[in-house]
């Protein structure tokens, strides 16, 4: 796209114009960003009050075990590597 002008100051304000354009709509996208994410903070919120208001679980009885002692979990063998 190629603009041509007869004197310098209408450039000048064509490219302030724009460069508050542009300005403009970083701001607005911010504000998109940030209406997004208090969205998901309220979303997570109600969760832990819904969560809170559960009622416990009852034990699962097998034999003479709970449901609790007959699982755990194991973590004696974890290894990490960080290689480049």
């Amino acid at each position: 796209m190629i603009f041509y002008f007869k004197d310098a100051s209408n450039g000048a304000k064509f490219g302030l114009a724009i460069s508050a354009i542009l300005g403009l709509l970083t701001k607005f996208k911010w504000g998109i960003k940030q209406s997004a994410e208090l969205g998901n903070l309220m979303t997570s919120v109600e969760r832990c009050f819904e969560m809170i208001k559960l009622e416990p679980e009852t034990k699962i009885y097998y034999g003479k075990h709970t449901f609790s002692t007959l699982m755990y979990v194991d973590i004696s063998s974890y290894n990490l590597h960080i290689r480049p």
